[in-house]
């Protein structure tokens, strides 16, 4: 019997920098924070990856489309029953994850590779972590619930997926998964009967062995302190290596729903999480929750949540956990008046794409604090970087049109000369920073003068 299974969201400086930057931003008369591409075609949208050379990629129902001039235009890539994840490595190679099955694209969409996963349930998300792991997870809603199969592992693009769930018993309807810059694994398991069994996991082994965490709360005497969650919506790792938990439960008997976080190193100790409020409600144990949160090269974080046409949407802040903003002007209107989740990614230039889960845009952001729009003399002309971002020291490779006679001079944010990379070797090749954010690379010739955007996650 063909089982259907649905895997939407639950229920609820200096001279120098200025020198760099010259070209001032200016405000665009009448633009919206969320602008739709040229084109949207497909149908309903599933998910949406940028590779390090800006090839987009958007995931559909029946397949996979790619754009190469930033969603001008787009063209039918991949054909297949259904696409329910979407994920670009640091490597440069594509991820799609199907039912039983993740296709696989090394060479930007061209030619793609089907490779089984043993689970007769969706693969709802793919990450990797810093040495090029490749973990998938398993969950859908069938007749009886919610279930899955759990956790797959793969040593990397192309290679075989070998499912890893030891410690887990019979939590395997899998939810959202995240990795740390040391390669810790956090999971997110549905517990429908709210045991306090599920909710979430951690893993120092990729996958081999997992051990349960139990969350808790200063509930300021209004409620319990030790949670039980029933599922989750978000969970994440910021750049400042805290981990963010976004969920359902209960304290005691009653219901909660509530955004958390906790130093990712405190994760498996005793101790409480702290709770970062979206809503600040006097009811804050009942918190608007939201979804994956995407930590962005400029300082801003996007997160969506579930909800109305009215308060449902996208969120964003440039405060870090706190300060969040809603935005759900402009977005496409659902025929149930209902907003799911928003996937989001980030071009090398710094722009932000969106997708909404079963929505048919795509839309847009510049990457600035507001609506604005970057000059076109400030993006690369005859310089590539690549990847772009990188992930902490990465081996990065600058090509293009270099004179001998060019200096190459590498930025941080604030305007600090990090480096003057080697120009012996061509293609001129230089390790990405080690911190995460925005850097610039500068290209100077006596009659030529370039500034890249360079981004390292």
């Amino acid at each position: 019997m063909k089982q259907s299974f649905f895997t939407g969201s639950f229920r609820q400086g200096s001279g120098i920098l200025l020198m760099l930057l010259c070209l001032p931003l200016t405000e665009a008369e009448g633009q919206q924070f969320w602008e739709p591409t040229g084109e949207f075609p497909g149908g309903p949208k599933t998910g949406i990856a940028v590779t390090g050379d800006s090839i987009l990629f958007a995931g559909l129902t029946d397949g996979i489309i790619r754009s190469r001039d930033g969603g001008n235009s787009f063209e039918k890539v991949l054909g297949a029953s259904g696409i329910f994840s979407l994920y670009a490595t640091a490597s440069g190679s594509v991820l799609a994850g199907g039912t039983g099955k993740i296709y696989v694209s090394g060479d930007g969409g061209n030619n793609w590779d089907s490779l089984a996963v043993n689970s007769a349930f969706p693969v709802i998300q793919i990450t990797e972590n810093g040495p090029g792991a490749l973990f998938a997870i398993t969950g859908g809603y069938d007749d009886e619930g919610y279930k899955g199969d759990g956790v797959f592992y793969a040593p990397g693009p192309g290679h075989q997926w070998e499912q890893r769930n030891g410690g887990l018993g019979s939590f395997l309807g899998c939810e959202k998964i995240a990795a740390d810059k040391n390669g810790r694994l956090y999971l997110a398991v549905h517990d429908h009967f709210v045991t306090g069994n599920g909710g979430l996991f951690i893993s120092e082994d990729n996958g081999l062995r997992w051990e349960h965490v139990d969350v808790q709360i200063d509930g300021r005497g209004q409620v319990e302190d030790r949670l039980k969650i029933e599922f989750s919506t978000g969970l994440s790792v910021s750049p400042e290596d805290s981990v963010y938990l976004s969920f359902q439960g209960l304290a005691g008997n009653g219901m909660v729903r509530l955004n958390v976080r906790r130093y990712m190193d405190d994760v498996g100790k005793a101790g409480h999480w702290t709770v970062c409020s979206v809503t600040e409600s006097e009811q804050w144990w009942l918190d608007r929750t939201l979804h994956n949160i995407y930590f962005f090269g400029n300082g801003l974080w996007f997160s969506s949540s579930q909800g109305s046409l009215s308060t449902g949407g996208t969120w964003y802040t440039s405060e870090g956990s706190g300060g969040w903003e809603q935005v759900n002007q402009n977005l496409e209107y659902y025929p149930l008046s209902h907003r799911d989740a928003q996937y989001f990614a980030e071009d090398g230039n710094g722009r932000i794409y969106m997708v909404q889960h079963l929505g048919e845009k795509i839309f847009t952001h510049n990457g600035q604090g507001g609506p604005v729009t970057v000059p076109q003399r400030a993006v690369s002309g005859t310089m590539v970087v690549y990847p772009n971002p990188a992930g902490s020291g990465q081996p990065v490779y600058l090509t293009g049109s270099l004179p001998r006679t060019a200096r190459i001079s590498l930025f941080d944010s604030t305007g600090r000369k990090l480096a003057e990379p080697d120009l012996s070797e061509r293609p001129v090749r230089f390790s990405s920073p080690a911190a995460p954010g925005i850097y610039y690379i500068a290209v100077e010739n006596r009659d030529h003068r370039e500034v890249i955007r360079f981004i390292v996650r």
